[in-house]
């Protein structure tokens, strides 16, 4: 599970690769901020710190949905069983920007989507990306303050539960 490896790795201080991925979201997410929004770099700054940092690439109230966000994590190198006979190992970005566009899903009840790969470790990746094609009427939504302490909060108690309970909450949020 990528989002539980970011979480780990965070956590040990491991080595990893800064990752920037571009995320979709079908309503406003914005974390608390009194004074204009609109006109404002801080207001765009959703979460600050690693293990993901969260930025809004759209104005606030005046691009049209989706929402535009920025996220960035650092990615662990992974080696993963396959089968009994293989593995296979890298870096798994789509993986994790999927399980953590699912979480924030999840949180802020919005639709949130990974479209594609921005950069890695400080460089322009140039990369296909996978929008949400939405095929069904999607009613607009207010705009969803969050608070920064607590998705960090929700986080910690995700890596310190047990490994079989938080993989199966990460795979069930998945479908």
């Amino acid at each position: 599970m990528g989002l539980l490896a970011v979480l780990d790795t965070h956590k040990k201080g491991q080595e990893s690769v800064e990752i920037e991925y571009r995320l979709y979201s079908w309503g406003e997410i914005f974390h608390p901020f009194l004074g204009d929004r609109e006109h404002s770099t801080a207001a765009r700054f959703i979460l600050t710190q690693f293990p993901f940092k969260i930025f809004s690439s759209s104005t606030p109230y005046d691009d049209p949905l989706p929402q535009k966000l920025c996220l960035t994590f650092k990615a662990p190198h992974e080696v993963k069983k396959e089968t009994d006979h293989t593995t296979i190992s890298g870096i798994f970005a789509h993986e994790i920007a999927k399980e953590f566009a699912a979480f924030l899903s999840l949180y802020t009840r919005r639709r949130v989507f990974a479209e594609k790969q921005l950069r890695y470790d400080g460089l322009p990746v140039e990369q296909e990306g996978e929008i949400y094609q939405r095929a069904h009427f999607q009613e607009r939504q207010s705009l969803k303050e969050i608070d920064p302490k607590e998705i960090y909060k929700l986080l910690d108690n995700l890596q310190a539960l047990d490994r079989n309970i938080a993989n199966g909450f990460i795979i069930q949020q998945l479908r």
